[in-house]
């Protein structure tokens, strides 16, 4: 809270620069920054899983069914469309 309070002084400056960044911008940012973090870790475990999968086919392997990729609600398997 005490942290808030300070930050919300600071945040009504009336003559804040042009570099000034508000507390709210800087926390929207920061919640944007981990946002792609996240993202970005999400895409490379879709990258792997469908990589393996692809060795697996590649090397004669039948999948029972397929992995829906995208972070679309867990690992849970998707029926097959074939």
């Amino acid at each position: 809270m005490v942290l808030f309070t300070v930050f919300k002084q600071f945040d009504a400056r009336p003559n804040a620069g042009a570099t000034y960044v508000g507390y709210s911008d800087f926390l929207d940012e920061v919640r944007n920054q981990s946002q792609a973090t996240v993202d970005a870790i999400g895409a490379q475990r879709d990258f792997w899983i469908a990589e393996a999968d692809l060795q697996w086919v590649l090397q004669g392997g039948e999948p029972d069914s397929f992995v829906s990729l995208g972070g679309a609600g867990g690992d849970a398997p998707a029926a097959a469309a074939h």
